[in-house]
């Protein structure tokens, strides 16, 4: 490895013009060539904003201080003419949601070429013959070089932005939470195809996320980032076996869950809810004059959940899980089958004891009411707590259970951060004393300490009121942390069940055993 760093930080420090507050405070990193540095820690921390500062797209209102050098080169002095000769042909980045990464409105061959006619010479038959070579080495059908964006799966999307970031062959490789969305199975392909491109092209990369557990699979220096502050950085397998500063260990500890519910002997009550050989059939469009083709998204699934129980749903995107979870609260019809609550059929009296959490509380909760509206809409809807100081107190009593203050009623959803959104959604969920709670990937975006603290708090409600929870994830490393009983899906199909510790240690299929062993797990060995 050269001497000389390829790029190196300087001393960096950035904040908004309204605040007082430094967002980036003296940051000073290094990375040299065909080296991985990983940039880890929470939500918040500064390290989105530092791979912005890197490729000269820091926000107008924002002021920097410090230095950027890459191969010498001062890049704070670069004019917006010389930021867009560096950005895509010496240094490419990885956005984190691709769906918004990605012009819906331009195919996928049409958008990897845009970066390669603005930094090369190439004729248009070599640009086509370049954009069937980058899809080949991110290992996608060159035939989907003409769909659009929304015809893609999330990890076909997210290898099409790799492609696009790779197009000129960059020096630099930044990977903003590359995997963060992904299922598990999907995860531990796209760090395999990061580390072949890695050593294919010799490029430098910095790989930026909260996990821990993927990041050592894949860096070989890590830097611990906290409010803007480098707080800790050295080799891998050094950091992580013995790390030196509490937030450290505190993010080892979130990227290695133990279970912390025991397997409960509910005896031979009888079911809250049993799914009876559920089908659901989506029609799809016709091909010419052949009989149209159904999709079967959920397909003869049977699954019965008792009080108190804590059942993880998992699979990989598209095996039906959050289908299934829509047709409990009558979100979704199905096509065959049955689901009874307390032995009877689900009907519209049901809603009530059936409520569910969505993956996004941002998208969920309405920006233009207040939570006290928010959460005051079940209670209007199955007219609960009619009387206003009865309705005030139910209110308080549901911000309690999510450890939220009760003047944080009139605020709206925009002025809380992620995980207090999520908690007001948890509260909503509650209002009107639900039996079961439906979380359809309800701390996938959240970040692991994050994370930690809303699971703890459905621990919590578990233990303090005999809640029932089907938690909906394809992440089944989390799941199997506090789930008393495991079900995995695929391609609609329940293909096992049973006690999560049974499943976990001797899992019988071998679609559970792939999903156990892409488990990102702390690299503990060189």
């Amino acid at each position: 490895m050269p001497n000389l760093p390829l790029l190196s930080l300087k001393n960096l420090t950035v904040h908004f013009k309204n605040s007082d507050n430094n967002v980036i405070k003296n940051l000073s990193l290094t990375l040299h060539q065909g080296q991985t540095l990983g940039l880890a820690g929470a939500s918040g921390s500064g390290k989105s904003l530092t791979a912005l500062a890197l490729m000269g797209l820091l926000p107008a209102h924002s002021e920097q201080r410090g230095r950027i050098i890459f191969r010498g080169q001062d890049l704070t002095k670069n004019s917006p003419q010389q930021w867009q000769a560096i950005r895509g042909k010496h240094i490419g980045l990885v956005f984190q949601e691709p769906m918004t990464a990605l012009n819906p409105v331009r195919t996928i061959a049409k958008q990897i070429d845009e970066s390669i006619r603005l930094h090369s010479s190439l004729n248009k038959i070599q640009r086509h013959e370049k954009i069937k070579q980058l899809l080949h080495q991110v290992q996608l059908d060159t035939s989907l070089s003409n769909r659009y964006p929304h015809q893609l799966s999330g990890g076909q999307k997210q290898r099409v932005v790799i492609a696009m970031a790779m197009a000129c062959q960059p020096d630099i490789l930044i990977c903003d939470e590359p995997t963060t969305a992904l299922d598990v199975t999907t995860q531990k392909n796209l760090v395999v195809l990061l580390k072949q491109l890695q050593q294919t092209h010799g490029m430098a990369m910095l790989f930026i996320s909260h996990d821990l557990a993927v990041m050592s699979q894949i860096a070989d220096h890590i830097a611990i980032m906290q409010t803007g502050e480098i707080v800790e950085q050295g080799e891998t397998l050094a950091l992580i076996q013995n790390p030196k500063c509490d937030y450290t260990r505190r993010l080892i500890a979130a990227a290695a869950p133990e279970n912390t519910l025991s397997n409960k002997i509910t005896g031979r009550k009888p079911p809250l809810v049993a799914i009876n050989n559920l089908q659901v059939r989506f029609k799809q469009k016709a091909n010419g004059f052949k009989s149209p083709a159904y999709l079967h998204a959920v397909d003869d699934v049977s699954l019965k959940i008792k009080a108190g129980d804590v059942v993880g749903l998992v699979g990989e995107s598209g095996s039906g899980k959050t289908t299934l979870g829509r047709c409990l609260v009558g979100l979704q019809d199905y096509t065959n089958g049955q689901i009874n609550i307390h032995g009877s059929p689900r009907n519209k009296h049901s809603h009530k004891s059936l409520q569910m959490i969505f993956q996004d509380p941002y998208a969920s909760l309405n920006p233009r009411m207040t939570i006290q509206q928010s959460l005051s809409e079940p209670l209007d809807i199955h007219n609960l707590y009619r009387q206003p100081i009865k309705r005030q107190q139910r209110l308080n009593e549901l911000l309690r259970q999510v450890d939220l203050n009760s003047d944080m009623l009139s605020r709206l959803p925009h002025q809380f951060s992620g995980g207090q959104r999520q908690r007001i959604a948890i509260a909503r969920a509650l209002a009107c004393e639900p039996e079961l709670l439906i979380c359809d990937e309800a701390v996938t975006a959240l970040d692991v300490l994050v994370q930690q603290q809303v699971v703890a708090l459905l621990k919590r409600l578990v233990a303090d009121t005999n809640l029932s929870l089907l938690f909906i994830s394809h992440d089944i490393a989390l799941v199997s942390s506090f789930a008393n009983r495991l079900a995995v899906m695929q391609q609609g199909r329940l293909v096992e069940q049973g006690e999560t510790s049974k499943i976990m240690q001797q899992p019988q299929h071998s679609y559970t055993q792939q999903l156990i062993s892409s488990i990102p797990r702390l690299a503990t060995t060189a």
